[in-house]
């Protein structure tokens, strides 16, 4: 089965970047979310995100805490290999696309490429939409 998430917000610290000891680039940061808890109660929770390889060269170059984001992200399982043999295996949200929201009308991704976003025309079905969506 295949998870994704789609997440706009803004980005709660400075990417932290590393490198593996096979040599792979590795960036996390965190978005936060507010979480509805009923009335007026709102809870803050941290969505952590880890880029690798070149989208974490990218991140690491191009983003910085605070910057508005459209970012997307699949579910990952990491098994971490212990030295008794056993295995360590954790989830976390492996980041696939980012884009820079740089006005209501536009979405810039890491390249610098523009997407221009403009509202469905009257009478447009959903199959017609789905052509218009910049990502």
């Amino acid at each position: 089965m295949f998870h994704k998430l789609t997440v706009v917000g803004a980005i709660g610290n400075d990417p932290q970047s590393n490198t593996t000891s096979n040599g792979t680039n590795v960036t996390n940061f965190n978005i936060p979310l507010s979480i509805w808890r009923g009335g007026d109660n709102y809870e803050t929770e941290w969505l952590k995100v880890t880029a690798w390889g070149d989208m974490a060269t990218r991140v690491a170059n191009n983003f910085r805490k605070r910057d508005r984001v459209l970012i997307e992200l699949e579910f990952d399982r990491i098994e971490q290999w212990q030295s008794n043999g056993e295995t360590n295996a954790r989830t976390a949200w492996r980041l696939t696309n980012i884009r820079k929201v740089v006005g209501a009308d536009q979405l810039k991704d890491s390249g610098g490429n523009h997407y221009p976003q403009q509202p469905p025309k009257a009478g447009t079905g959903i199959n017609e939409l789905d052509n218009d969506i910049p990502f």
